[in-house]
């Protein structure tokens, strides 16, 4: 091997190795931090929705605050949003359902040919979260802009504030989702607790 050809070699070695590394860093950072497509940023107040479930509830914002929201935009097509939906379903899902102060909705994107698609999935990955079907991107609008990718999370705190926003879902994404939906259900858990003692305690002085 001439010395050219061996330093060629290290260069496209050099510069594969600084690629790899770029994107590992762009891959470590949080969802918010990567994408600017989100109308909606990390504190800034929720907006304001409502919707009808596949269970025909009717949903409107007002009802959800004070809980702990997950709202999880999927599509049947995507893959990705197929695998999160399923980590979805067992870790957070099944955790905090029947916790109290806590709501998780899918909200699908809608076209006629893939509602049957999607609901075979969910029948076939066991997955019982409530969703509806998003009409004219209505719910998706509100939070993403027209050129956003499709499987997005966000997480809205008990006072009606975004909390946590993912766009690309490596598992790292998905950790730190269930991370934030944790710690605010541990923090609203604590402060029902006690309101519950502060109207204890007011019953007992008034008796």
């Amino acid at each position: 091997m001439t010395d050219d050809n061996m330093r060629w070699r290290l260069i496209n070695w050099g510069l594969t190795l600084i690629a790899t590394v770029a994107a590992t860093a762009v891959m470590a950072q949080s969802g918010r931090e990567r994408d600017s497509r989100f109308i909606v940023r990390i504190g800034d107040e929720a907006p304001t929705f409502q919707f009808v479930t596949n269970e025909g509830d009717t949903i409107d914002s007002d009802m959800l605050r004070g809980q702990v929201v997950v709202l999880q935009f999927a599509a049947s097509w995507c893959p990705f949003s197929q695998a999160q939906l399923v980590d979805h379903q067992k870790r957070i899902w099944e955790r905090y359902r029947h916790g109290g102060n806590f709501a998780m909705y899918v909200i699908c994107e809608d076209a006629e040919a893939d509602r049957s698609i999607f609901i075979a999935q969910r029948k076939e990955n066991g997955i019982d979260i409530p969703y509806t079907f998003d009409s004219d991107e209505y719910l998706y609008r509100l939070f993403v802009t027209p050129k956003g990718s499709v499987t997005r999370t966000v997480v809205i705190s008990p006072e009606w504030r975004i909390a946590e926003l993912h766009d690309i879902h490596t598992w790292r994404d998905m950790s730190e989702i269930r991370r934030c939906v944790r710690k605010l259900s541990k923090l609203n858990s604590k402060f029902a607790g006690k309101k519950q003692k502060e109207a204890a305690n007011s019953k007992i002085w008034r008796l």
